[in-house]
């Protein structure tokens, strides 16, 4: 499990003005795009829904499902592996509009009502992507290694390696949404195509990981209220007090497990500062928390 912190209200620290054209590739439904001089991305269409892929709200604490053509909701979505890039490509007025993340440290989007070029298209702008590192970490490293050899580990946990032996494996996901995260866009249908690129940029980084590959398939997307947050939030200075929120939260999922339990990971997106108390005072520095649990098989 775990919290993230949407950092929609931090302020980037580099910003370019740029005019992005785009080309049809060699390879059918293959783009490329040109951001400026120096960023040019080779883009393939992305697939990162599940079949059955919905997004689920609340009235009255009653869920509600809504279920979405996964081919026409992923229409525009394009990554570019290599680049570590993930984007969507429309259209508006006849010009181009472009908007997601062109490297591993480099988001662009669009300027409402900017300047037009001498050929009419849309101004863009690039951003630095703010450095999430953070000199704060919670919790206790231990600087002894310790070694634990495959033999070991299956004498005493009965774990047999060679029935686990797979090539990849593709964790179903859901997305949890508060309501203040969703407040920070214009209507539902943006915040959706904001996540589409968040869970794209996620895979790509999930794909340097191998034996097994982890491919991620996202199922679901839940849009919390307050009356629900309130559950599990410890508010705190205008934010919320970051671990016992979300010890909170896995109560709350415990709780409710008819809701979660099919989930492999859940995610917690959040706009609220997560914050850590400390000696020398309140410390907002936290972007991610997580919760690790170990899975285990039943046997029946």
């Amino acid at each position: 499990m775990f919290v993230f912190k949407w950092p929609g209200s931090d302020r980037a620290n580099i910003s370019h003005h740029c005019f992005p054209k785009l080309f049809e590739g060699r390879d059918e439904s293959t783009k490329v795009l040109k951001i400026n001089d120096q960023i040019t991305l080779n883009l393939h269409p992305s697939s990162i829904l599940h079949d059955d892929f919905f997004v689920r709200k609340y009235r009255e604490g009653v869920p509600e499902y809504k279920y979405f053509n996964v081919e026409l909701l992923q229409q525009g979505l394009y990554h570019d592996a290599k680049q570590l890039a993930a984007v969507t490509l429309s259209e508006e007025g006849g010009n181009l509009r472009v908007e997601g993340v062109v490297g591993p440290q480099l988001k662009i989007r669009p300027v409402e009502a900017a300047e037009r070029s001498i050929y009419g298209k849309q101004a863009h702008i690039v951003d630095t992507i703010e450095d999430f590192k953070s000199e704060s970490v919670y919790g206790k490293i231990i600087d002894e290694e310790i070694a634990i050899s495959e033999r070991d580990t299956s004498y005493h946990v009965g774990y047999d390696s060679t029935k686990f032996n797979v090539k990849s494996i593709q964790p179903e996901v859901l997305i949890t949404c508060d309501s203040l995260f969703l407040a920070g866009f214009k209507d539902k249908a943006d915040m959706i195509k904001y996540i589409l690129v968040f869970f794209q940029v996620v895979i790509l980084r999930y794909s340097t990981i191998t034996h097994p590959r982890i491919e991620p398939v996202l199922l679901g997307i839940e849009i919390t209220d307050k009356t629900q947050e309130d559950k599990y939030y410890n508010y705190l200075e205008g934010g919320i007090d970051a671990i016992p929120s979300l010890y909170n939260i896995s109560y709350y999922v415990k709780a409710r497990e008819a809701y979660y339990q099919e989930y492999d990971l859940t995610y917690f997106l959040t706009a609220y500062d997560m914050i850590v108390p400390g000696e020398h005072g309140l410390d907002r520095g936290y972007r991610g928390i997580c919760l690790c649990r170990v899975c285990l098989l039943r046997h029946t």
